[in-house]
This record gives C-alpha cells, sequence and structure tokens, in this order.
C-alpha cells in the first residue's frame, strides 16, 4: 500500500471518530498535514483527494478542504450496529486480477462503513445465480 494511502485511511478514521470536527468544519491545510506526516507537498495533495474522492472531504481548489456532509450519514449509519454489507461476485478470486481488485473495493467499503462478502462463481451459471440469492437473502446491497 501508498504511503498516501496509508495516511488517507488513518485520517478517515479520524474523520469518522470525529477527531476533526463536524460538519463543513475546515480540514487541515495541506502544509499541516505534510509536515505532520512528514511527507512532501504531493503526497498530501494525494491524500486530500483521495479523501475528497472517498466522500470525506469537500472543496475544490479555491477554497480549503471541509468535513463533508457525507460524514454525518456515515456516522449515523455506524450508530445503528447493523453492519451494511457489500457483495461483490467475480469469475475467479484466485486470479490476481480479481483479487487485487477485491482489494480496493474493500479498502473503498471499509471507509464507508460497509463489510465486504466476496464470492467466486468460478465462470459456472448456477453457482453464480447460487452466489446472489444467497447474498439477497442476508441483505447485501
Amino acid at each position: 500500500m501508498a504511503r498516501f494511502e496509508e495516511i488517507a485511511d488513518r485520517l478517515a478514521s479520524e474523520i469518522l471518530a470525529g477527531r476533526h470536527g463536524g460538519l463543513y468544519s475546515r480540514f487541515m491545510p495541506v502544509r499541516e498535514l505534510a509536515r505532520r506526516f512528514s511527507v512532501s507537498l504531493t503526497t498530501a495533495h494525494k491524500v486530500v483527494t483521495r479523501l475528497k474522492s472517498d466522500g470525506l472531504l469537500i472543496g475544490d481548489s479555491t477554497n480549503p478542504p471541509q468535513i463533508s456532509p457525507e460524514v454525518a450519514r456515515r456516522i449515523a449509519a455506524a450508530d445503528k450496529k447493523t453492519p451494511r454489507r457489500l457483495g461483490v461476485l467475480v469469475s475467479d478470486l484466485t486470479n490476481p486480477f480479481f483479487s487485487q481488485l477485491c482489494g480496493h473495493v474493500q479498502r473503498i467499503a471499509m471507509t464507508m462503513d460497509y463489510q465486504l462478502l466476496p464470492a467466486s462463481s468460478g465462470y459456472d451459471l448456477q453457482r453464480e445465480q447460487k452466489a446472489i440469492r444467497g447474498f439477497l437473502e442476508i441483505g447485501v446491497e
């Protein structure tokens, strides 16, 4: 995992825990982020961009990033104590492409408080249909 991804994951957890303020609070400036984690400004910009793409921050190049309204929704969803489940069905989990894809989906799903449930069809239509029915029975989104 790249350094900026590690930092983004850590900050995502902190944001969701409310350690960076509430809704529309200003997030730390890029220079402060770079100083705090001893990284370049380019890496710090990548972290902010990642947090924006994950829906945790909002803002554009002319305004400093702020805590997104999405954060409040995620915190409220987490308070319900019911895990949100996301099903991913691929042809073959042992294939490096699909394995890596599931890893990326899981990383994003975790930042959105989803539990990832991967499944493999083994290129078998009946097995695929059974997996989908199983997902639906247990409330997978």
